[in-house]
């Protein structure tokens, strides 16, 4: 249930253990993702942007123009061999600096790079670029699959409204590592492949460590 997204209470009511219980596995699924930060993309690729909203008592009450300081950037872009890539970034409107910093090293050179027509600076330096204008009547089919992406991120985290901004980028590494070893006609072949990794990652929690963060 936790690597389908259900939320921690749904789990713990369903399945009769304690919410902090749920928490436990929780951290120990996440424990297993690897970083991205040797993720390399290549070949054909999609970018952009996605913002979340930060924790209601880090929200400002000043309103400013453009972007407001109460969203968070989330950096993303999938290639046309399944490679993804997710990057917490910093609050509000994303500048060239901060796409470059989120992409660096990340992208191949020589790829082809679909991106809508936002601040992305030299981001993509050594690649071919193709800025699409997102109202236009291609935008749809040339920037679906980075579009698909950013709903499935804005997704996870409307369901899960409670997640501590330390642990963004954990839920992030999570939701890479699922989109590319998770497969619909091959559940069970999935999960058997998460249990083996807990059981034998040699990882161990205390349960007042886990709830501390």
């Amino acid at each position: 249930m936790l690597s389908d997204g259900v939320l921690f209470h749904q789990v713990a009511h369903q399945v009769n253990v304690s919410v902090q219980t749920v928490c436990l596995w929780k951290r120990k699924l996440q424990s297993l993702t690897k970083s991205q930060e040797n993720t390399v993309l290549s070949g054909k690729i999609w970018a952009d942007h996605t913002y979340i909203r930060v924790p209601a008592k880090e929200r400002s009450k000043k309103s400013k123009r453009g972007l407001s300081d109460n969203l968070r950037q989330i950096a993303l872009a999938i290639d046309d061999r399944g490679g993804v890539l997710a990057v917490l970034g910093g609050k509000g409107n994303v500048s060239a600096s901060e796409a470059e910093k989120a992409f660096a090293g990340h992208i191949a050179e020589g790829s082809l790079v679909y991106h809508d027509e936002g601040y992305f600076g030299n981001a993509f330096a050594g690649s071919e670029e193709i800025a699409v204008n997102s109202k236009s009547k291609e935008a749809h089919r040339l920037l679906n699959p980075v579009n698909s992406l950013c709903f499935r991120v804005q997704r996870m985290f409307q369901v899960h409204l409670r997640i501590h901004p330390k642990n963004i980028q954990k839920y992030l590494d999570e939701l890479v590592a699922r989109e590319s070893a998770y497969e619909d006609k091959a559940f069970g072949m999935f999960m058997r492949g998460i249990d083996t990794s807990i059981f034998l990652s040699g990882i161990s929690f205390r349960r007042r460590d886990v709830l501390k963060k």
